[in-house]
């Protein structure tokens, strides 16, 4: 939790918030560790509402928007084979954002706001891999 606020009102719309700075934010991760059978991580990437200015030409004038609350959820599968005592491979798969959070009000259309953007960077995504050691 935290509260930052401007000392003099910002000049458009009169605000003492910083714009795209959440109260409220946080992160949470757990981890299962098995060398022999596989490793699990799980992360949680929570943000809370913040106020963002939304200029006009998608919208008819300037306003400030209260931005929705985002829940992340991230994971990621690995499983290590071992060739001897110093060398191995691990296989891994996960993704980014797995219940797909993202914002639901972007502007559409030749004259959307570029900068009214205050959601998760990643949409779902997949990935896989491999990590040689020796």
């Amino acid at each position: 939790m935290q509260r930052s606020r401007l000392a003099k009102p910002e000049p458009n719309f009169g605000a003492h918030v910083f714009f795209k700075m959440p109260n409220s934010h946080g992160y949470a991760q757990l981890n299962f560790e098995n060398s022999k059978i596989f490793n699990f991580n799980l992360s949680l990437e929570y943000t809370g509402k913040m106020k963002v200015p939304h200029f006009a030409g998608y919208i008819d004038e300037d306003r400030l928007e209260t931005g929705q609350t985002f829940w992340v959820v991230n994971a990621k599968f690995k499983k290590p084979f071992n060739f001897n005592q110093k060398s191995g491979v691990d296989i891994f798969v996960g993704i980014y954002n797995l219940f797909d959070s993202y914002q639901r009000d972007l502007d559409k259309g030749l004259y959307r706001d570029s900068s009214y953007i205050y959601g998760p960077i990643r949409s779902r995504s997949f990935y896989t891999g491999f990590e040689y050691y020796f």
